[in-house]
């Protein structure tokens, strides 16, 4: 099942990339629907992680999950183009479009910390990945509460 789970995922996912890398034009709410998708997968997958490091899981169980989390954080910056500023029910903050470089550089530096949970995941070091899940979730929540309303 879980099996199943990440493969028809890893298709959604892969639908994704092919929408925004494709010279289809996807129109404003598409690529919104696509990022708040994104993100709701960020958060399954940061969440089940937590939880089964919690429950005792090895680092190197959670390899598959780093890594598509690490794929996913890559994406980002791309989902806010311009445009996107508004319609799809969007909770993203007109700074993402009027202060770039501090969103990218927000976007950026929780993409580093992302990276480093897959490093620590194949290295099997359990205590880092654990204490660097945490730091990858207080860049994340630095980024939502500057460029995300509530």
């Amino acid at each position: 099942m879980k099996s199943m789970a990440l493969f028809l995922s890893g298709l959604l996912f892969a639908g994704f990339v092919l929408v925004a890398t494709s010279s289809y034009a996807a129109t404003p709410d598409e690529i919104i629907a696509s990022r708040q998708a994104n993100q709701k997968r960020v958060g399954e997958l940061t969440r089940a992680m937590k939880k089964a490091l919690e429950g005792g899981a090895s680092a190197s169980a959670q390899i598959d999950a780093s890594k598509e989390l690490s794929e996913r954080a890559h994406l980002l910056k791309g989902y806010f183009p311009a445009g996107t500023e508004t319609g799809g029910n969007t909770k993203a903050r007109p700074e993402i479009w009027t202060n770039r470089a501090e969103f990218d550089a927000s976007a950026d530096s929780y993409t580093a910390a992302i990276d480093k949970l897959l490093v620590l995941a194949q290295a099997g070091d359990t205590a880092g990945l654990t204490a660097q899940l945490a730091a990858a979730g207080a860049t994340c929540g630095a980024c939502h509460r500057n460029f995300k309303s509530r």
